[in-house]
């Protein structure tokens, strides 16, 4: 069957023998050897060392891991304070806001928007009418 197939087709005979080195005995000395690659016939530059050699660290990777660390967390810190900060800012400037609306709404002076601040907190304490410190929306319906 197979044999008579590898016969007419010209098949080579497999090695019978297991290669046991990266050498086959039918090429010996035709392949240049360790000392002609670095030196005789060529200069290979597995031989030599690169001239561009990085040098050793400066630096271990635990320090450069705690100024990554301390990097992220004076930055979140910052983020966080400012954050605050604009958050506070915008309070204030939301309940300045509400007031300056009341005072130009509420006429108990001679001119809108000239009240006294005890005058003002007298209609705050009237408008909230739970005494809670806040005006709700329906409190604020029903001035």
């Amino acid at each position: 069957g197979i044999d008579e197939h590898n016969v007419a087709f010209n098949v080579p005979k497999p090695i019978q023998t297991p290669m046991t080195s990266d050498e086959v005995t039918q090429y010996n000395g035709t392949f240049p050897t360790e000392e002609q690659w670095c030196g005789e016939l060529m200069n290979d530059v597995s031989c030599t060392t690169s001239p561009y050699q990085e040098p050793d660290a400066q630096l271990k990777g635990g320090f450069v891991a705690l100024i990554v660390i301390l990097g992220v967390l004076v930055f979140g810190a910052g983020t966080f304070l400012l954050h605050r900060d604009i958050a506070k800012k915008q309070q204030r400037r939301y309940k300045e806001q509400f007031v300056r609306g009341i005072a130009k709404n509420i006429t108990i002076s001679d001119a809108a928007g000239r009240v006294d601040p005890d005058q003002l907190k007298k209609e705050f304490d009237f408008i909230d009418k739970d005494k809670g410190g806040t005006i709700s929306k329906d409190e604020l319906k029903e001035f």
